[in-house]
Protein backbone atom coordinates (compact mmCIF):
# COMPACT_ATOMS: atom_id res chain seq x y z
CA UNK A 1 0.00 0.00 0.00
CA UNK A 2 1.77 3.12 -0.76
CA UNK A 3 2.23 6.12 1.71
CA UNK A 4 1.88 9.62 1.33
CA UNK A 5 3.31 12.00 4.53
CA UNK A 6 0.56 14.33 5.56
CA UNK A 7 2.14 17.92 5.63
CA UNK A 8 0.44 19.75 9.29
CA UNK A 9 -2.23 21.27 6.97
CA UNK A 10 -3.23 17.92 5.29
CA UNK A 11 -3.35 16.48 8.78
CA UNK A 12 -5.58 19.19 9.68
CA UNK A 13 -7.34 18.62 6.62
CA UNK A 14 -7.98 15.03 7.85
CA UNK A 15 -9.19 15.74 10.75
CA UNK A 16 -12.12 17.50 9.36
CA UNK A 17 -12.79 15.34 6.87
CA UNK A 18 -12.66 12.27 9.82
CA UNK A 19 -15.15 14.67 12.79
CA UNK A 20 -17.69 15.97 9.93
CA UNK A 21 -15.92 19.44 9.73
CA UNK A 22 -16.40 19.87 6.02
CA UNK A 23 -19.56 18.37 6.13
CA UNK A 24 -20.62 17.18 3.54
CA UNK A 25 -17.69 16.10 2.06
CA UNK A 26 -16.74 12.49 3.08
CA UNK A 27 -13.25 12.74 1.98
CA UNK A 28 -10.81 15.11 -0.48
CA UNK A 29 -12.33 16.79 -3.50
CA UNK A 30 -12.93 14.84 -6.73
CA UNK A 31 -11.77 16.21 -10.01
CA UNK A 32 -15.40 17.07 -10.51
CA UNK A 33 -16.00 18.56 -7.30
CA UNK A 34 -12.62 20.95 -7.21
CA UNK A 35 -13.32 22.69 -10.18
CA UNK A 36 -17.03 23.37 -9.21
CA UNK A 37 -15.33 24.69 -5.91
CA UNK A 38 -13.15 26.81 -7.17
CA UNK A 39 -15.24 28.45 -10.03
CA UNK A 40 -18.85 28.92 -8.05
CA UNK A 41 -18.02 28.48 -4.74
CA UNK A 42 -20.00 24.62 -4.61
CA UNK A 43 -19.66 21.06 -5.36
CA UNK A 44 -20.73 19.44 -8.30
CA UNK A 45 -24.29 18.59 -6.12
CA UNK A 46 -24.68 22.27 -5.45
CA UNK A 47 -23.64 21.93 -1.85
CA UNK A 48 -21.77 25.40 -0.31
CA UNK A 49 -18.26 24.60 -0.40
CA UNK A 50 -16.56 28.55 -0.78
CA UNK A 51 -12.82 26.32 -0.68
CA UNK A 52 -11.40 23.43 -2.36
CA UNK A 53 -10.32 20.36 0.11
CA UNK A 54 -7.77 18.50 -1.81
CA UNK A 55 -4.93 16.43 -0.96
CA UNK A 56 -2.31 17.57 -2.66
CA UNK A 57 0.64 15.27 -3.73
CA UNK A 58 3.10 15.71 -5.93
CA UNK A 59 3.36 14.03 -9.48
CA UNK A 60 5.90 11.73 -9.02
CA UNK A 61 3.79 9.72 -6.41
CA UNK A 62 0.18 10.60 -8.05
CA UNK A 63 1.94 8.48 -11.24
CA UNK A 64 2.47 5.86 -8.29
CA UNK A 65 -1.82 5.59 -7.61
CA UNK A 66 -4.42 4.26 -9.63
CA UNK A 67 -8.14 4.63 -8.87
CA UNK A 68 -9.86 2.18 -6.82
CA UNK A 69 -6.13 2.01 -4.61
CA UNK A 70 -5.86 2.39 -0.94
CA UNK A 71 -3.54 4.94 -0.02
CA UNK A 72 -1.93 4.87 3.77
CA UNK A 73 -2.10 8.76 5.04
CA UNK A 74 0.45 9.03 7.63
CA UNK A 75 1.95 12.06 9.79
CA UNK A 76 5.00 12.85 10.65
CA UNK A 77 5.59 10.20 13.46
CA UNK A 78 4.65 7.45 10.67
CA UNK A 79 1.60 7.15 12.37
CA UNK A 80 -0.88 5.99 9.95
CA UNK A 81 -4.44 7.89 10.65
CA UNK A 82 -6.15 7.15 7.74
CA UNK A 83 -6.51 5.14 4.38
CA UNK A 84 -8.10 6.54 1.34
CA UNK A 85 -9.62 4.45 -1.97
CA UNK A 86 -8.30 7.24 -4.59
CA UNK A 87 -11.09 7.34 -6.99
CA UNK A 88 -9.48 9.52 -9.93
CA UNK A 89 -6.76 12.07 -10.13
CA UNK A 90 -6.96 16.15 -10.52
CA UNK A 91 -4.54 18.77 -11.47
CA UNK A 92 -5.03 22.17 -9.58
CA UNK A 93 -5.15 25.18 -11.68
CA UNK A 94 -2.95 26.98 -8.92
CA UNK A 95 -3.15 30.55 -10.43
CA UNK A 96 -6.46 30.21 -11.41
CA UNK A 97 -7.21 29.09 -7.44
CA UNK A 98 -5.82 31.72 -5.75
CA UNK A 99 -7.19 34.24 -8.03
CA UNK A 100 -10.85 32.85 -7.48
CA UNK A 101 -10.73 31.86 -3.93
CA UNK A 102 -8.44 34.25 -2.74
CA UNK A 103 -8.81 37.17 -5.03
CA UNK A 104 -5.26 37.26 -5.38
CA UNK A 105 -2.24 35.56 -6.34
CA UNK A 106 0.42 37.40 -4.43
CA UNK A 107 2.52 35.25 -2.57
CA UNK A 108 2.67 38.13 0.03
CA UNK A 109 -0.98 36.47 0.69
CA UNK A 110 -0.35 33.38 3.10
CA UNK A 111 -2.73 31.14 1.92
CA UNK A 112 -1.44 31.71 -2.30
CA UNK A 113 1.88 31.37 -0.43
CA UNK A 114 1.42 27.81 0.74
CA UNK A 115 -1.23 26.82 -2.43
CA UNK A 116 2.13 27.94 -4.96
CA UNK A 117 5.58 26.31 -2.78
CA UNK A 118 4.75 24.04 -0.81
CA UNK A 119 1.22 22.25 -1.74
CA UNK A 120 1.80 19.86 -4.35
CA UNK A 121 0.83 19.68 -8.02
CA UNK A 122 -2.03 16.73 -8.66
CA UNK A 123 -4.43 15.40 -5.92
CA UNK A 124 -6.10 12.42 -5.68
CA UNK A 125 -10.10 12.12 -4.66
CA UNK A 126 -11.49 9.67 -2.51
CA UNK A 127 -12.19 8.92 0.78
Amino acid sequence: MPLWDLSPRQVRDLEQLMNRGFHPLNGFMTRVDYPAAVETMRMSDSNLRPMPITLNIGEKFAETIEPGQVIALHDAQGVILATMTSTDKGLPVKTYEAKQVFAADDLAHPAVNFLHPVSGSAHPGGR
